[in-house]
C-alpha cells in the first residue's frame, strides 16, 4: 500500500496512547512526569526506524505534529513498514494515466495502483449554533441546562504543551488568585486529594475524554441541584461551540477549576 498525503503526518503506536493513562501523576501537577516523556519519545522514534519509515518532517521543526493536524494512533503502519508492505509519500494526484493502472502526481512521479481510496477529511460542525440555539459552551461540554454537546476537538499545538501553533484564548471574570489559594488550602484541610487532570502528551486521548464526558453528563442529569450549582458558580459559558481548539478547552477547564476552588474558600 502507498499512503499519499499532501503533507507528512504523525503516527504513534497504540501503547504510546495507553501508557500515558497508566503512568503515575506528579503531586499537584496535571500531567505525567515530564522527565519520562523523552524516554517514550525515543522509543517511539526507534519504532519508525525499525519499521524503515521516515520520521515526520515536523519533528525537525520542533513540532510533534503538523499544526491543525491530528496524531494517528495505529500499530498497522509500523507492522506493515517492518514487512515492507507500505510506502509513505507526500504529494498530490494530478491525473489518472491512460492505461488505468497508474496515477501521475503534480511533480511528475507515477505510482502503480489497483485501487484508490480517497480520504476526504472533515469539516467543522458550523450548524451547531443553528441547531441548538447556543453559540457558547462550558468546558465540561454543557451548552445549557441538560444540554450536552461533544465533538472531537480541533488539535492545535496546545495538545502537546507546545508554544508553537497554540491558540490563545482569554476568559472573562477570572477567579482571584488569593481566593484560589485559600480554596486549595481548604481542600487540603478537608482531606480532598490533589486535583489532577489525566492528559496524554503524545496520543489522541479522544476516547477517554469522550467516555469521561458522557458519564459526567449522566451524573449531572441525575443530580440537578449539583448541575445548577456548577453553572451558577462558573457563570455564563465562554467557549466557542464551533472553534473548539484543544488549547481553548484546556484554558476553559483551568478557568472552571479555579472558579470552583475559589468558591470552596467562601471568598470566590
Amino acid at each position: 500500500m502507498t499512503i499519499l498525503g499532501r503533507r507528512a503526518g504523525t503516527t504513534c503506536p497504540k501503547w504510546i496512547d495507553m501508557i500515558a493513562f497508566l503512568r503515575p501523576l506528579d503531586p499537584w501537577d496535571w500531567s505525567t512526569n515530564k522527565k519520562g516523556n523523552p524516554i517514550s519519545f525515543d522509543a517511539w522514534e526507534k519504532c519508525y526506524k525499525d519499521a524503515g519509515l521516515k520520521t515526520p518532517e515536523c519533528w525537525e521543526e520542533g513540532l510533534l505534529k503538523p499544526h491543525n493536524h491530528t496524531v494517528s494512533v495505529s500499530d498497522l503502519a509500523y507492522i506493515a513498514g517492518y514487512h515492507g508492505m507500505v510506502d509513505l509519500r507526500v504529494g498530490t494526484i494530478k491525473c489518472f494515466c491512460n492505461d488505468g493502472h497508474r496515477v501521475e502526481l503534480t511533480n511528475g512521479d507515477k505510482i502503480d495502483v489497483d485501487i484508490i481510496i480517497k480520504a476526504t477529511g472533515f469539516h467543522l460542525n458550523t450548524e451547531v449554533p443553528q441547531i441548538t440555539g447556543e453559540k457558547r459552551i462550558y468546558s465540561f461540554n454543557l451548552l445549557n441546562y441538560n444540554l450536552n454537546y461533544g465533538a472531537e476537538p480541533l488539535l492545535d499545538a496546545g495538545q502537546f504543551a507546545s508554544a508553537k501553533g497554540k491558540v490563545e484564548v482569554q476568559y472573562e471574570d477570572e477567579a482571584d488568585d488569593l481566593a484560589v489559594s485559600m480554596g486549595s488550602q481548604t481542600m487540603q484541610n478537608m482531606g480532598f486529594p490533589p486535583i489532577m487532570m489525566r492528559a496524554n502528551p503524545f496520543g489522541s486521548s479522544y476516547v477517554g475524554g469522550m467516555l469521561g464526558s458522557a458519564y459526567y453528563f449522566k451524573w449531572l442529569v441525575e443530580h440537578p441541584e449539583s448541575q445548577e450549582a456548577l453553572m451558577d458558580t462558573v457563570g455564563k459559558p465562554q467557549g466557542d461551540t464551533v472553534e473548539q481548539w484543544v488549547s481553548s478547552i484546556g484554558t476553559g477547564t483551568m478557568f472552571t477549576i479555579r472558579k470552583l476552588i475559589a468558591k470552596i474558600s467562601g471568598s470566590g
